[in-house]
């Protein structure tokens, strides 16, 4: 499997991978065969479709590639450069190919959360709730890193996640955030 990325991609989900090494599992970004990548920390998520629906791939086992060399590879790239990101069937690691430059990614053996379970559904809610700042600003950042000119906010209540949405060339960004309890 091969999927083309940026790096405004790339530091667009990073953002949102968790960094707690004892979740190792969700110290990466998933990549599913659709192309559509995922990364969480448990409180925050981010979801980038290239158009694909999301109930797309439902089942499917996406390889998970360890965020620390996605990081290392992101700031060895330009800021308009394109890379190949590759996974053989079996394979412990990912390449990322830049240019003439290739890295090996490590590729982390654990399943990856059922991250479908988490995306908000129902009716939306009028009602107070309050967000973790810093986290506001990561949506923030990564929908312009993403070229993202709106973001959608729906709310689903105090005691559910709250979804973001928008779109960039080529493909749509989903990020869902669990609010914090207010007094």
């Amino acid at each position: 499997m091969e999927r083309n990325v940026t790096k405004s991609e790339l530091q667009a989900i990073l953002a949102f991978a968790s960094t707690d090494v004892t979740r190792h599992n969700t110290c990466g970004v998933a990549f599913e065969k659709s192309g559509r990548m995922i990364a969480t920390d448990g409180h925050r998520m981010a979801v980038l479709d290239r158009g694909e629906p999301i109930s797309d791939g439902e089942g499917e086992e996406p390889t998970v590639v360890e965020a620390d060399g996605l990081r290392a590879a992101c700031k060895a790239m330009g800021a308009k450069d394109i890379g190949v990101l590759s996974f053989e069937s079996g394979a412990d690691f990912a390449t990322l190919t830049v240019g003439d430059s290739t890295r090996r990614l490590p590729i982390c053996s654990l399943g990856y959360p059922n991250w479908r379970q988490v995306v908000p559904t129902g009716e939306l809610a009028a009602e107070p709730c309050g967000f973790n700042p810093g986290y506001l600003s990561d949506i923030a950042v990564a929908a312009k890193r993403l070229g993202i000119r709106s973001v959608r906010v729906e709310h689903f209540g105090s005691l559910s996640a709250a979804q973001f949405t928008g779109e960039f060339e080529g493909g749509n960004f989903r990020a869902v955030l669990m609010p914090i309890r207010l007094a």
